[in-house]
Protein backbone atom coordinates (compact mmCIF):
# COMPACT_ATOMS: atom_id res chain seq x y z
CA UNK A 1 0.00 0.00 0.00
CA UNK A 2 0.76 3.42 -0.86
CA UNK A 3 1.65 5.60 2.11
CA UNK A 4 -0.29 8.56 -0.23
CA UNK A 5 -3.05 6.45 -0.10
CA UNK A 6 -2.76 4.54 3.93
CA UNK A 7 -5.18 6.16 6.31
CA UNK A 8 -3.92 8.41 8.92
CA UNK A 9 -4.84 5.67 11.64
CA UNK A 10 -2.53 3.19 10.26
CA UNK A 11 0.08 5.65 9.69
CA UNK A 12 -0.11 6.43 13.15
CA UNK A 13 0.29 3.11 14.31
CA UNK A 14 3.00 2.08 12.26
CA UNK A 15 4.89 5.60 13.65
CA UNK A 16 4.01 4.88 17.43
CA UNK A 17 5.52 0.69 16.47
CA UNK A 18 9.04 2.32 14.68
CA UNK A 19 9.12 4.50 17.96
CA UNK A 20 8.23 1.95 20.53
CA UNK A 21 10.47 -0.72 19.01
CA UNK A 22 13.92 1.78 18.48
CA UNK A 23 13.29 2.56 22.25
CA UNK A 24 13.12 -0.83 23.57
CA UNK A 25 15.82 -2.11 21.52
CA UNK A 26 17.83 1.31 22.36
CA UNK A 27 17.24 0.65 26.23
CA UNK A 28 18.09 -3.33 25.59
CA UNK A 29 21.79 -2.12 24.85
CA UNK A 30 22.22 0.23 27.58
CA UNK A 31 20.84 -2.75 29.95
CA UNK A 32 23.28 -5.23 28.56
CA UNK A 33 26.11 -3.01 27.56
CA UNK A 34 26.51 0.19 28.50
CA UNK A 35 24.67 0.70 31.82
CA UNK A 36 24.00 3.60 33.17
CA UNK A 37 23.11 2.18 36.01
CA UNK A 38 26.61 2.02 37.57
CA UNK A 39 27.05 5.73 37.92
CA UNK A 40 25.40 8.05 41.03
CA UNK A 41 22.23 9.71 40.01
CA UNK A 42 23.88 13.04 39.85
CA UNK A 43 25.50 12.25 36.54
CA UNK A 44 22.22 11.58 35.31
CA UNK A 45 20.60 14.91 34.27
CA UNK A 46 24.48 15.30 32.43
CA UNK A 47 23.87 11.92 30.71
CA UNK A 48 20.40 13.25 29.73
CA UNK A 49 21.82 16.63 28.23
CA UNK A 50 24.38 14.41 26.66
CA UNK A 51 22.09 12.28 24.89
CA UNK A 52 20.12 14.95 23.42
CA UNK A 53 23.16 16.78 22.15
CA UNK A 54 25.29 14.24 20.66
CA UNK A 55 22.11 13.04 18.66
CA UNK A 56 20.49 16.40 17.79
CA UNK A 57 23.82 17.88 16.46
CA UNK A 58 24.88 14.16 15.23
CA UNK A 59 22.00 13.51 13.36
CA UNK A 60 20.72 17.06 12.35
CA UNK A 61 24.52 17.20 10.46
CA UNK A 62 24.00 13.84 8.97
CA UNK A 63 20.71 14.51 7.29
CA UNK A 64 21.64 17.87 6.52
CA UNK A 65 24.74 16.41 3.83
CA UNK A 66 21.77 13.38 2.91
CA UNK A 67 19.78 16.77 2.20
CA UNK A 68 21.95 17.96 -0.46
CA UNK A 69 22.94 13.94 -1.65
CA UNK A 70 22.19 13.70 -5.29
CA UNK A 71 21.69 9.89 -4.67
CA UNK A 72 18.53 10.01 -2.13
CA UNK A 73 15.92 12.28 -4.47
CA UNK A 74 13.40 9.59 -3.35
CA UNK A 75 13.57 9.85 0.01
CA UNK A 76 13.75 13.66 -0.01
CA UNK A 77 10.54 15.78 0.45
CA UNK A 78 10.12 18.43 -2.00
CA UNK A 79 9.27 22.58 -0.79
CA UNK A 80 6.01 24.07 -2.36
CA UNK A 81 7.22 26.24 -4.95
CA UNK A 82 6.69 29.27 -2.55
CA UNK A 83 9.57 28.40 -0.20
CA UNK A 84 12.69 29.84 -1.03
CA UNK A 85 15.97 28.34 0.21
CA UNK A 86 17.18 29.49 3.94
CA UNK A 87 20.56 28.94 5.19
CA UNK A 88 20.66 28.75 8.91
CA UNK A 89 23.09 30.66 10.39
CA UNK A 90 24.95 29.05 13.46
CA UNK A 91 25.82 31.30 16.62
CA UNK A 92 28.47 29.68 18.29
CA UNK A 93 28.29 31.78 21.72
CA UNK A 94 24.19 31.30 21.26
CA UNK A 95 24.94 27.63 21.14
CA UNK A 96 26.92 27.47 24.39
CA UNK A 97 24.13 29.68 26.12
CA UNK A 98 21.41 27.27 24.92
CA UNK A 99 23.19 24.15 25.67
CA UNK A 100 24.57 25.55 29.32
CA UNK A 101 20.97 26.50 30.24
CA UNK A 102 19.18 23.13 28.84
CA UNK A 103 21.90 21.36 30.86
CA UNK A 104 20.16 23.39 33.80
CA UNK A 105 16.57 22.20 33.04
CA UNK A 106 17.86 18.67 33.19
CA UNK A 107 19.26 18.47 36.49
CA UNK A 108 15.71 20.80 37.25
CA UNK A 109 14.09 17.58 35.99
CA UNK A 110 16.57 15.40 37.43
CA UNK A 111 15.18 16.17 41.18
CA UNK A 112 11.58 14.99 39.90
CA UNK A 113 12.43 12.06 38.45
CA UNK A 114 11.86 8.96 41.00
CA UNK A 115 14.80 6.67 39.48
CA UNK A 116 14.56 3.35 40.10
CA UNK A 117 18.61 0.77 39.93
CA UNK A 118 16.99 -1.30 37.72
CA UNK A 119 15.28 -1.84 34.61
CA UNK A 120 11.54 -3.41 34.20
CA UNK A 121 10.88 -6.60 32.58
CA UNK A 122 10.97 -6.64 28.75
CA UNK A 123 7.01 -6.61 27.39
CA UNK A 124 6.44 -4.00 30.14
CA UNK A 125 9.46 -1.79 28.07
CA UNK A 126 7.60 -2.16 24.93
CA UNK A 127 4.19 -1.78 26.58
CA UNK A 128 5.66 1.52 28.21
CA UNK A 129 6.98 2.75 25.46
CA UNK A 130 4.08 2.70 23.51
CA UNK A 131 1.71 4.42 26.09
CA UNK A 132 4.66 7.44 26.46
CA UNK A 133 4.49 8.09 22.54
CA UNK A 134 1.03 8.14 22.56
CA UNK A 135 0.87 10.23 25.15
CA UNK A 136 3.75 12.86 23.83
CA UNK A 137 1.30 12.86 20.59
CA UNK A 138 -1.90 13.79 23.12
CA UNK A 139 -0.21 16.58 24.69
CA UNK A 140 2.11 17.91 21.65
CA UNK A 141 -1.24 18.14 20.19
CA UNK A 142 -3.05 20.21 22.52
CA UNK A 143 0.28 22.25 23.16
CA UNK A 144 0.97 22.98 19.96
CA UNK A 145 -2.68 23.88 18.87
CA UNK A 146 -2.90 26.51 21.67
CA UNK A 147 0.89 27.69 20.75
CA UNK A 148 -0.66 28.53 17.61
CA UNK A 149 -4.01 29.72 18.49
CA UNK A 150 -3.43 31.69 21.10
CA UNK A 151 0.15 32.25 22.20
CA UNK A 152 1.65 32.53 19.12
CA UNK A 153 4.51 34.63 20.19
CA UNK A 154 6.23 31.55 22.29
CA UNK A 155 6.43 29.30 19.16
CA UNK A 156 7.12 32.08 16.73
CA UNK A 157 10.59 31.31 16.65
CA UNK A 158 10.34 27.91 15.53
CA UNK A 159 8.90 29.24 12.31
CA UNK A 160 10.93 31.45 11.14
CA UNK A 161 12.17 28.45 8.88
CA UNK A 162 9.70 27.32 5.98
CA UNK A 163 12.55 25.53 4.34
CA UNK A 164 13.29 23.23 6.53
CA UNK A 165 16.71 20.94 7.71
CA UNK A 166 17.16 18.70 10.96
CA UNK A 167 18.35 21.59 13.03
CA UNK A 168 15.14 23.58 13.08
CA UNK A 169 14.07 20.79 15.03
CA UNK A 170 15.30 22.51 18.34
CA UNK A 171 15.22 25.96 17.26
CA UNK A 172 12.65 27.37 19.30
CA UNK A 173 12.35 30.36 22.53
CA UNK A 174 13.50 28.86 25.92
CA UNK A 175 9.85 29.12 26.94
CA UNK A 176 8.86 26.79 24.18
CA UNK A 177 12.02 24.45 24.87
CA UNK A 178 10.58 24.09 28.33
CA UNK A 179 7.38 23.46 27.87
CA UNK A 180 7.83 20.96 25.36
CA UNK A 181 10.38 19.25 26.68
CA UNK A 182 8.44 18.64 30.19
CA UNK A 183 5.24 17.57 28.56
CA UNK A 184 7.65 14.97 26.67
CA UNK A 185 9.02 13.49 29.47
CA UNK A 186 5.63 13.68 31.87
CA UNK A 187 5.45 10.14 31.99
CA UNK A 188 8.64 9.74 33.67
CA UNK A 189 8.21 12.62 36.06
CA UNK A 190 4.88 11.35 37.13
CA UNK A 191 5.63 7.71 37.55
CA UNK A 192 9.35 7.59 37.33
CA UNK A 193 12.13 5.63 35.20
CA UNK A 194 15.63 3.68 35.00
CA UNK A 195 18.17 6.00 33.53
CA UNK A 196 18.54 3.53 30.40
CA UNK A 197 14.65 3.85 29.90
CA UNK A 198 15.18 7.69 29.57
CA UNK A 199 18.06 8.06 27.86
CA UNK A 200 16.30 5.60 25.09
CA UNK A 201 13.29 7.48 25.16
CA UNK A 202 15.44 11.08 24.95
CA UNK A 203 17.57 9.70 21.99
CA UNK A 204 14.79 8.06 19.70
CA UNK A 205 12.67 11.47 20.26
CA UNK A 206 15.75 13.54 19.18
CA UNK A 207 15.84 11.16 16.22
CA UNK A 208 12.40 11.12 14.54
CA UNK A 209 12.02 14.97 15.83
CA UNK A 210 15.36 15.58 13.43
CA UNK A 211 14.02 13.69 10.72
CA UNK A 212 10.62 15.35 10.76
CA UNK A 213 12.61 18.72 10.00
CA UNK A 214 14.97 17.39 7.61
CA UNK A 215 13.13 17.01 4.61
CA UNK A 216 13.60 13.46 4.55
CA UNK A 217 11.73 10.54 4.28
CA UNK A 218 14.24 7.95 6.48
CA UNK A 219 12.71 5.68 8.91
CA UNK A 220 9.88 7.26 11.33
CA UNK A 221 8.85 9.92 8.63
CA UNK A 222 6.80 8.66 5.57
CA UNK A 223 5.49 11.81 4.18
CA UNK A 224 5.33 15.36 4.24
CA UNK A 225 2.62 15.30 7.10
CA UNK A 226 5.15 18.00 9.44
CA UNK A 227 6.61 19.64 6.57
CA UNK A 228 3.79 20.84 5.26
CA UNK A 229 2.92 22.66 8.89
CA UNK A 230 5.71 24.63 7.96
CA UNK A 231 4.78 25.51 4.64
CA UNK A 232 0.98 25.66 5.32
CA UNK A 233 1.29 26.75 9.35
CA UNK A 234 -2.52 26.26 10.23
CA UNK A 235 -2.43 22.42 9.86
CA UNK A 236 -0.54 19.04 10.91
CA UNK A 237 -0.01 20.00 14.83
CA UNK A 238 0.69 16.34 16.00
CA UNK A 239 3.36 14.20 16.16
CA UNK A 240 1.66 11.27 14.46
CA UNK A 241 -1.35 12.06 11.75
CA UNK A 242 -4.46 10.73 13.87
CA UNK A 243 -5.39 13.53 16.01
CA UNK A 244 -5.71 16.17 13.19
CA UNK A 245 -7.79 13.71 11.37
CA UNK A 246 -10.14 13.27 14.30
CA UNK A 247 -10.15 17.16 14.70
CA UNK A 248 -10.32 18.30 11.77
CA UNK A 249 -6.80 20.19 11.55
CA UNK A 250 -5.35 18.20 8.30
Amino acid sequence: MSTNTMNPYWKSVIFFTKVSISCFFIQWLLDNYFDLNHWKPISYPFFHWLANFFFYYGCGYITLRLKDSSYLTSYKILNAPNVTQQVMNFDCLSIIKGELIFLLMCYGYGFFIEYSSHSPNLIFNLAWFYLCVISADFTFYVIHYTLHKKFYWIHKKHHEYIDLNGFVAEYKSLLEALVITTSDILPFLIFGTSINQLIAWIIVGVLYNVEGHSSMKLFYIIDNFHHKHHTHFNVNYGIAQYLDHIFGTM
